[in-house]
């Protein structure tokens, strides 16, 4: 296995660990990091870290070329936590991205965000 080999493991990971404020924990790394501590390898992986996230928030029947059903009955047969709750009759126009399936009672969706 290689580098690219691992982001998707690492998208496929995100989805499935679904890590409680993932986001916010991105942001104040960004933030509050010094500058000569995040190069290399801990650069390498902050930057993968970010693209998956960013996949997960935005990924689409359209981005994907495929059928809204189909993409949630990947999503469902995955496992993909909140997968199940959403009802393909509402998908909008554009269609559904992952954000928008709801997570289950009690878990954290992977996108979670802190307000």
């Amino acid at each position: 296995a290689g580098a690219d080999d691992f982001l998707p493991i690492l998208i496929y990971v995100l989805i499935m660990a679904a890590p409680p404020q993932l986001e916010s924990n991105l942001a104040f790394i960004m933030r509050y990091r010094l500058a000569s501590r995040l190069n290399g390898e801990a650069a390498y992986f902050y930057t993968n870290m970010v693209s998956a996230t960013t996949f997960i928030e935005t990924i689409s029947p359209s981005s994907l070329s495929i059928d809204a059903s189909e993409f949630i009955a990947h999503m469902q047969a995955a496992g993909v936590p909140g997968s199940q709750d959403y009802q393909s009759q509402s998908a909008a126009p554009g269609g559904v991205t992952m954000t928008e399936v709801p997570p289950p009672a009690g878990a954290a969706a992977a996108t979670a965000t802190d307000s």
